[in-house]
């Protein structure tokens, strides 16, 4: 399946970020793992060290396994205005989870961002790729039963 990953770009240092997103989102975990970082190493020409700095460096990316669904919370100073820190807490609270943890079915990971760049829309939320503004606690509520009926 890797390879298949891979074969969708062309072998060059550029298409880094683009085959970590598609690794990680067909992963089934959500992550990028140690094998995988391996792999992109010999099909790019890219020191593991390398492609391990760039999954720890940026937050969309993942080492160990998360949720089918991610749920990232803004908690930049725009968004604080509106409340995140309750809305994480409704969230993790909805869950039965605390921030950074992955629900017992595997169903939802919880995270908080220092910001989503939707300060327009503050409060604001990302269910994987997907954005979310002006939440409420009611709408937050919907956004995660939309999820469980998806499953």
């Amino acid at each position: 399946m890797k390879s298949e990953i891979l074969s969708r770009h062309a072998p060059d240092r550029s298409n880094l970020l683009e085959i970590l997103h598609d690794i990680q989102r067909e992963s089934g975990k959500n992550f990028v793992s140690d094998r995988d970082m391996k792999e992109i190493s010999a099909y790019i020409g890219m020191p593991v060290s390398q492609i391990e700095s760039t999954v720890n460096f940026y937050t969309m990316f993942s080492r160990r396994p998360r949720g089918k669904f991610v749920i990232r919370i803004c908690c930049s100073p725009s968004c604080s205005t509106g409340g995140p820190d309750d809305l994480l807490q409704l969230v993790c609270s909805e869950l039965g989870v605390r921030k950074g943890g992955t629900t017992k079915d595997k169903l939802f990971t919880v995270e908080a961002s220092s910001c989503l760049g939707l300060c327009d829309q503050a409060p604001a939320m990302m269910i994987n790729d997907q954005v979310y503004g002006h939440l409420t606690r009611e709408k937050i509520r919907s956004l995660i039963e939309d999820c469980r009926r998806k499953e």
